[in-house]
């Protein structure tokens, strides 16, 4: 079977970096895509990636909170 996400962690963490530009109105598809293929470890790199230094942005992901569905 051939899988189309990345399995060793190097590129799991260098994909969710890459989609840190993500804006708000796809955030949620992301961070569940984050979440269910690459990792929960992943996601909180990712989400503190996206936050970076911006308060209402650090609002945004709490009010999302932990609603993503995790597989690993």
């Amino acid at each position: 079977m051939l899988c189309w996400f990345p399995i060793d962690y190097d590129k799991k963490f260098a994909l969710a970096l890459s989609l840190q530009g993500v804006d708000v109105e796809n955030l949620k598809k992301v961070r569940e895509f984050v979440g269910r293929y690459l990792s929960k470890e992943i996601l909180s790199v990712f989400d503190s990636a996206w936050v970076g230094n911006d308060d209402e942005r650090a609002l945004i992901i709490s009010a999302l909170g932990s609603k993503v569905q995790m597989t690993f």
